[in-house]
């Protein structure tokens, strides 16, 4: 920004870019009437810190998408250190009732019961229903992020750390960190996507809540999957917690894993062709977080809707897997889409056409883990 530029915006799209994203009117006089660079100075100088940091983030998003290995730009240092700053600019204010006596009874519990936190998933997957593991800092010099860190000493060598190391990782800060950030953790181990096996997930919730109830929470049950339940955060007295709905990649990832679930579990008409519907979800969720209109225009020249995994998907893969180079590949990724649409618009459903539609979705959302360069 030294020059007076940011990125490569025009000021026309400099000024679109901060309305159609943070709903705020950069050419407004207070920010002066000087360089964009002077402008977006003078904006950190005014707002809040939320403010900021969410601009910085759709900043990041913009550079990243600009990059051509994008995988590489997921991994530079001062990526993950702006990264950083935005999480600390729009976090909460830390609000701690629950005691850390109470915190370390609870970690307690878990270990001399043998529960795996993670239950069915590896340890990766379940973290990265909760946190974007790609933006969040390595303890290892040799790795980038945490993703790699966790993969490396707990999944490829799994004895590097010990089964507890997330109780007392200050990355994840569950011991000293927000009540509600130690209560989606607690909720997360008794998902049924995570532990499917409802007696043992109550068996869970039972002993959080000898525990919390001292410090005014309980966990209950908020709804159901599938016919397993759901829990959410209580506190004694009030409503049922709602924590904000996961967004980006750490959304495709739940729902490809509800998606796992449901197959598993489905033994009807109705609930294969739910399965089926969720696939459509997914799909729309992860078209969204690759979808760059500047980068990915539409085959047909029309700008798509923010449901329209079609027109979004297309573009992306066009863009991304351009050239004779690329023909393979793109046409793998065309027709696991067609294939994705073709079995969730099928009038009779099953086991097969669902698995099938699962597994063509599932190559869809690792294709463009890949592009993205999530992976």
């Amino acid at each position: 920004m030294r020059s007076g530029y940011v990125l490569d915006f025009t000021d026309r799209t400099f000024s679109e870019f901060f309305r159609s994203t943070v709903q705020l009117n950069i050419d407004d006089p207070k920010y002066g009437a000087t360089s964009k660079a002077k402008r977006l100075r003078s904006l950190w100088e005014q707002e809040p810190d939320a403010a900021v940091g969410r601009i910085l983030g759709e900043l990041l998003k913009v550079w990243v998408h600009s990059q051509t290995d994008k995988a590489a730009a997921l991994r530079n240092d001062t990526y993950l250190e702006a990264k950083n700053t935005v999480a600390r600019l729009t976090e909460a204010p830390v609000l701690k009732e629950i005691s850390e006596v109470t915190r370390r009874n609870i970690f307690d519990f878990l270990t001399s019961s043998g529960t795996n936190w993670a239950g069915r998933l590896a340890e990766d997957e379940f973290l990265a229903r909760l946190y974007d593991l790609t933006a969040m800092s390595s303890t290892d010099h040799r790795m980038r992020t945490a993703a790699a860190d966790i993969r490396q000493h707990r999944i490829i060598n799994w004895n590097d750390w010990p089964d507890d190391w997330i109780f007392y990782d200050s990355r994840f800060n569950l011991l000293h960190g927000p009540d509600d950030q130690l209560l989606r953790f607690l909720c997360e181990t008794v998902h049924p996507v995570v532990r499917p096996d409802t007696n043992e997930a109550r068996g869970l919730v039972d002993g959080y809540n000898l525990e919390l109830a001292l410090d005014g929470w309980n966990i209950v049950e908020a709804t159901q999957i599938s016919g397993k339940p759901v829990f959410a955060a209580q506190k004694v007295g009030a409503r049922i917690q709602v924590f904000a709905e996961p967004t980006g990649w750490q959304k495709v990832d739940r729902q490809i894993q509800e998606v796992r679930l449901r197959l598993d579990t489905a033994n009807s008409e109705e609930q294969y062709q739910a399965v089926r519907l969720l696939c459509r979800e997914v799909l729309i969720s992860v078209a969204q977080e690759v979808y760059d209109p500047g980068a990915h225009p539409s085959p047909d020249g029309i700008a798509p809707s923010k449901t329209d995994a079609n027109r979004m998907l297309e573009g992306i893969f066009n863009a991304e897997l351009q050239g004779a180079a690329n023909e393979e590949a793109r046409r793998h990724a065309k027709a696991a889409f067609q294939l994705a649409l073709a079995l969730q618009h099928k009038r009779t459903a099953d086991f097969r056409m669902a698995a099938l539609c699962a597994e063509a979705t599932s190559s869809i959302v690792n294709m463009l883990a890949i592009l993205g360069g999530r992976r």
